[in-house]
């Protein structure tokens, strides 16, 4: 079965006290086939001089009834306020596996990359892995 969600989100928040007037957006597509799943979504948020945006794009597919392997690829950025030119990236693949039901145990392992707009010597790579022992009840 094929399917495709739509999603709309938008908030904001009028200056209060020292906080800049603050707006967030973000709107995000998924499609699914089978065992396919794709997504986007595109993350704004504006506060003062200071604006953020990120893409985020995953793919997941179910291998098995038990086993669903995915990657997220995330991409970020800053443009204007104090940190004009920040920018974060991370790739990350993982694998969950159903157990029992209720009972999911994982590992994703993710690569990172930050840059500093302002200081070069403050740019930042690495990874990370994760466990997980999750239990629904």
């Amino acid at each position: 079965d094929a399917a495709v969600r739509l999603g709309v989100m938008q908030e904001s928040m009028s200056k209060s006290g020292s906080a800049a007037k603050e707006k967030r957006d973000e709107f995000g597509l998924e499609v699914t086939n089978g065992p396919l799943l794709m997504s986007a979504i595109k993350m704004n948020r504006k506060a003062g001089n200071d604006k953020k945006n990120a893409t985020e794009f995953e793919i997941a597919f179910d291998a098995t009834d038990d086993i669903v392997l995915n990657m997220i690829h995330l991409n970020g950025k800053v443009d204007g306020g104090d940190h004009s030119g920040d920018k974060f990236k991370s790739t990350q693949l993982g694998a969950a596996y159903t157990v029992a039901p209720g009972l999911i145990v994982g590992v994703a392992h993710k690569r990172f990359d930050t840059t500093d707009g302002n200081t070069a010597d403050a740019d930042s790579d690495g990874n990370e892995t994760r466990f997980q022992v999750r239990v629904n009840f």
